[in-house]
């Protein structure tokens, strides 16, 4: 019982809403503007491109915000799928 579930389609939703979720908590945490301009762990992604490196944070994390949105949109949709059954 327990190892058809783990192979099912809303274990691998349960998953991608949870990933989404611990996402949108390290964003708000660990990614601050403060962090990433006088940080030495974002220094090599402050010259990420030519641009000041006010662009390269907001670029970060509209990349990030997107994955976020893929994330639970994914695990969302399956499981919506799965209850509906279409």
């Amino acid at each position: 019982m327990m190892f058809d579930f783990l192979q099912s389609d809303a274990f691998a939703a349960i998953i991608s809403i949870i990933l989404g979720l611990i996402c949108i908590w390290s964003m708000f945490k660990f990614f601050t503007k403060d962090s990433f301009l006088h940080s030495d762990t974002f220094s090599d992604l402050r010259k990420l491109t030519p641009l000041p490196p006010i662009f390269n944070y907001y670029l970060i994390k509209v990349l990030h915000v997107l994955g976020i949105i893929i994330l639970i949109g994914c695990g969302t949709f399956t499981l919506i799928k799965m209850f509906l059954h279409f």
